[in-house]
């Protein structure tokens, strides 16, 4: 049962992203027919991703190598070997040129915020050097970026390097790494305000359309108020005239 249940969630989640309900129906109802009633109740619950975390997923069934490199580079990263950075960012650009293609082929839009929120997640699962707590490639939602702390912990720097200039090249790449954790959560920070003023600002439109709509009917009553006044004056007129 167990098997039956892993292979469905494998299933769903390299679904389409737009059919992911309607399979997730048809794997439960599988397993529900199978006798694993506890495994379909299960499955049932599991949350269609964000188009962004999906894509992530789809990179893991699809370009597992390059995700593999990008954690074991994160990890030589965190252990202090410099050398490593370059091959992780190039790691990460290459699988974040992936997403784009994926989204693009799928026929969901490859916006820029969507793309950082996959390089972010992409950097969260590198630290983290897994999926935990979802099954690989199953992500349920987008993960946070990691600090500067889970990128390259003192306690995880190799013990013995007690050359200067050894020293001195892994407090500058820690100020570096400081300062772009820093702006990454400005930044995070700045786009959650830029979604909520755009969805303040869309709620404004469509607030400011309905009103439109309401004048112009309003409008339409008022004509046709005065144009039914005119009419009953000229009936007036006229009765007054034939007297």
């Amino acid at each position: 049962m167990g098997d039956a249940f892993d292979d469905a969630v494998k299933t769903l989640y390299q679904a389409p992203h737009d059919s992911f309900v309607a399979v997730r129906k048809q794997l439960a109802q599988e397993l529900k027919s199978a006798g694993d009633k506890a495994g379909a109740a299960r499955l049932a619950k599991l949350p269609r991703p964000p188009i962004s975390a999906w894509a992530v997923n789809q990179l893991y069934w699809r370009s597992r190598s390059e995700l593999d490199e990008l954690f074991s580079s994160a990890a030589l990263v965190r252990q202090g070997d410099l050398e490593a950075t370059s091959k992780h960012r190039a790691t990460l650009a290459s699988l974040r040129a992936q997403a784009k293609t994926l989204l693009l082929e799928a026929g969901n839009a490859a916006s820029e915020a969507t793309l950082r929120r996959v390089t972010t997640t992409l950097s969260a699962l590198a630290v983290a050097g897994s999926f935990d707590p979802d099954p690989p490639g199953a992500l349920s939602s987008d993960r946070e970026p990691p600090g500067f702390e889970g990128v390259l912990a003192p306690e995880a720097l190799p013990p013995t390097r007690p050359a200067a200039e050894s020293n001195q090249a892994a407090r500058l790449l820690a100020q570096q790494q400081a300062e772009k954790a820093k702006k990454e959560a400005e930044r995070l920070r700045l786009m959650a305000r830029v979604r909520n003023a755009e969805s303040e600002l869309g709620a404004g439109e469509r607030e400011v359309q309905r009103h439109r709509r309401a004048l112009a009917e309003a409008e339409e009553r008022l004509s046709k108020l005065e144009r039914a006044l005119d009419e009953l004056k000229r009936q007036l007129s006229d009765l007054e005239q034939s007297e």
